[in-house]
């Protein structure tokens, strides 16, 4: 499998190769922060188009790398991961889509992974790793509130077909069990 996304995937890392581990299965990693994991990226985390050339160019680049490196490694899996939500712009769904057929296209299985659920003062690699080893989490992001901020984004991602998607606020807050003031 391959993990590929920005500072998100860089915080679960650690699941994955937990996991990998634990089922004897090999994986990859291929994150750098603030670069989406998407084939045709040109905007900045802000959603404003970044015109600097070496920023097209290496961004530009780390996508040309990206499939080098899935063409020659072959990973049955590939898992896109990000912060979803800082990258919310009327092209979201269009480069999502072109990304997920290319990589289709390679015979690689697709999921998407939904935005970690934020917690002040909590990463997302040490909520991810609590969650691992069955550890409590202090003051979660109410449900409400994390599925309000990422609305748009989620309503974008399930429309599209092809991709598996998972969504760790559930697992990684324990939900369905959950009381918080919003019920």
């Amino acid at each position: 499998f391959l993990l590929w996304g920005d500072s998100h995937a860089m915080s679960i890392a650690s699941v994955f190769d937990e996991l990998g581990q634990d089922y004897c299965l090999k994986g990859l990693q291929l994150t750098r922060s603030g670069f989406a994991p998407l084939l045709n990226w040109g905007y900045t985390p802000s959603g404003k188009i970044d015109r600097r050339p070496e920023s097209e160019l290496l961004k530009a680049e780390w996508a040309k790398f990206a499939l080098a490196l899935i063409d020659e490694q072959r990973p049955k899996v590939v898992f896109l991961c990000a912060f979803w939500t800082i990258y919310d712009r009327p092209s979201l769904e269009k480069e999502l889509r072109n990304t997920i057929k290319t990589l289709e296209s390679k015979g690689v299985r697709v999921v998407l992974i939904l935005d970690v659920p934020e917690q002040q003062g909590v990463s997302a690699r040490r909520l991810a790793v609590q969650t691992r080893f069955g550890i409590r989490h202090n003051s979660p992001s109410p449900p409400a509130e994390h599925r309000r901020r990422n609305s748009n984004v989620e309503t974008v991602i399930r429309r599209i077909e092809g991709a598996s998607v998972v969504d760790p606020a559930e697992i990684v807050l324990g939900w369905p069990t959950l009381q918080s003031a919003d019920g």
